[in-house]
């Protein structure tokens, strides 16, 4: 490195290839070095750095191939792959530094140079390897004396068990009555000033399923999960719905009593509807989920235009829509009839349920 560093004979790409295998992975002065250089012929420079997260599909030998195929090699190890590369433009000038490894576990790459040559590198390696949506969830299990008794989960876009699918609500429409699609759903209702949803209708119907994909969708800062009625009847219950602040949202599952009329002697129908107020301007969201079969005994001010997004309702499936939701998850189509009716839950576990229902020891009745 001595003798490159005195030898004045070298190009500025050679003298760069000859100290390459001594240049610390994350150094901030070689960037720095990559700056000054470019600024001396008054060439603009960007660094973008690529850092994968732990749930990435992403692999650093498969980075290292793609790189491998697309640019000569100053520089490579185990762990690291480093290369030089001088600008199109101006010669003998440094156009890009790439560097190439891990950090954390994960992969990093770090590009400086040229914002062309930069994106060159960045934007495939971005589009081939997508990171998938990942979104915290503090879930409410129940209060004691000193508060609230909660835990933190996360759901990760594509490890997410029993996820919704737009197959799976044929009878579903957007509110301009063209076919329901939940990426689109979700960005209507966020781009909406109204705050609450309701979802009604019976167990195995694929509510939950729908919550998860719209809470990934929506992809809110802060999220809430409250189940059950006596999580939500309960007088801490609005004390903790108001610790979510801007941008986030609260879904409630199996809220039956929460929704129910104050002419039913519902008293937190009213904190409800105060709290359900006072987040209009805040892009708040309050998405509700009961297994009331229809509107009649919920209070008709959770309801109204303005509050209320919308109110979905669920069905069971019928005839060949039983196939096209087990088809859209790889599922095979299984013999039914036009006047089959199927909940969603007993369509995608078919196999599972009539195994469990078959006679046991050759005797049956």
């Amino acid at each position: 490195m001595s003798e490159a560093a005195v030898n004045k004979d070298l190009t500025l790409p050679q003298w760069l290839a000859s100290i390459c295998p001594f240049i610390d992975f994350d150094s901030a002065r070689f960037s720095e070095l990559c700056w000054a250089i470019r600024a001396d012929h008054n060439l603009s420079t960007v660094t973008r750095i690529k850092h994968f997260s732990s749930n990435t599909t992403a692999n650093t030998n498969e980075i290292f191939d793609f790189l491998r195929d697309k640019y000569k090699i100053h520089y490579e190890s185990d762990h690291t792959f480093r290369t030089f590369q001088e600008d199109p433009k101006v010669k003998g000038v440094l156009g890009l530094y790439l560097i190439a490894g891990k950090s954390n576990g994960t992969p990093i790459i770090i590009a400086t140079g040229d914002k062309e040559l930069v994106d060159e590198v960045i934007n495939p390696i971005s589009e081939r390897y997508n990171e998938p949506s990942v979104i915290t969830i503090e879930e409410l299990s129940n209060f004691s004396k000193d508060g609230p008794i909660t835990s933190t989960i996360e759901m990760v876009e594509g490890k997410v068990s029993k996820v919704g699918h737009d197959a799976f609500y044929p009878f579903l429409k957007l509110k301009d009555d063209t076919p329901f699609s939940i990426k689109e759903f979700a960005k209507r209702y966020k781009e909406s000033s109204s705050n609450i949803l309701l979802l009604i209708g019976d167990v195995g119907l694929g509510k939950s399923v729908l919550l998860k994909a719209l809470m990934m969708e929506l992809g809110f800062k802060k999220n809430g999960v409250a189940n059950g009625n006596n999580t939500t009847m309960n007088p801490q219950f609005i004390e903790w719905l108001k610790d979510f602040k801007d941008n986030s949202i609260v879904v409630i599952e199996d809220a039956h009593d929460l929704v129910l009329s104050r002419d039913e002697g519902n008293a937190q129908m009213s904190n409800v509807l105060n709290y359900a107020e006072g987040i209009t301007s805040r892009n708040n969201k309050l998405v509700i989920s009961t297994n009331l079969t229809d509107t009649s005994k919920v209070d008709r001010a959770l309801l109204r235009a303005g509050r209320c997004y919308d109110v979905l309702e669920f069905r069971e499936l019928r005839g060949e829509e039983i196939n096209a939701a087990r088809t859209a998850i790889g599922l095979d189509a299984i013999e039914v009839t036009e006047a089959a009716q199927m909940s969603l839950a007993k369509a995608l576990n078919f196999e599972e349920t009539t195994e469990r229902h078959k006679p046991s020891g050759g005797v049956g009745f």
